[in-house]
């Protein structure tokens, strides 16, 4: 009888510590979503950081907390009669090594989109975009010489910001005073 009940209680344990585990693992890849609240919208990109009107009909936002300390929050905006969208993530990292190889990552995101457009896009590297941050890549998007969008990724410590804008007309200059604002708010917001 002993001998039973050790064996049951083995076996419960065993299970418990599968179910544990299986929580861990699923915390660490999957994360666990989170309210997306004031704050949340804070740390991104939005549309009205384009000088935009919002419409909270058209927008998503989405909030991960991974158990192994990142954090990854998503914006999307978009208004498909209108051909305009607007993506943008921002992810916090364990560390800054772990947030360059989130950086390296979101930038070959950013490449693999502009390759599934439908029409073919003319992709220039805009340094112009890109002053802001430890790192940063930023290119324009054309189609038969007139842009149509921007994609720009950035890291400031452990925090790693990516934005892709199609649709929206902008002038360099204004579109860079734009995102330098709302990144440092960004940064200023974790």
């Amino acid at each position: 009888m002993a001998y039973r009940r050790a064996v049951l209680g083995i076996l419960v344990v065993g299970a418990l510590a599968v179910v544990a585990l299986g929580v861990v693992i699923y915390g660490i890849t999957v994360g666990i979503e989170v309210t997306a609240g004031p704050s949340t919208r804070a740390r991104l990109v939005t549309i009205e950081d384009l000088g935009l009107e919002r419409d909270p009909a058209n927008e998503t936002l989405i909030g991960r907390r991974y158990l192994d300390g990142r954090e990854l929050l998503s914006y999307e905006y978009e208004l498909a009669d209108e051909g305009l969208s607007v993506s943008s993530v921002s992810i916090s990292g364990r560390s800054e090594a772990d947030a360059e190889i989130i950086y390296q990552d979101r930038v070959a995101r950013a490449a693999v989109f502009t390759e599934t457009l439908d029409r073919e896009v003319y992709v220039s590297n805009s340094i112009l975009l890109s002053t802001w941050g430890d790192r940063a890549t930023a290119n324009t998007l054309s189609i038969d010489a007139e842009t149509v969008g921007c994609t720009v990724v950035t890291r400031e410590g452990r925090h790693v910001y990516s934005i892709i804008v199609m649709g929206v007309p902008f002038e360099t200059d204004t579109l860079r005073h734009d995102l330098r604002r709302a990144f440092e708010q960004a940064e200023a917001s974790w």
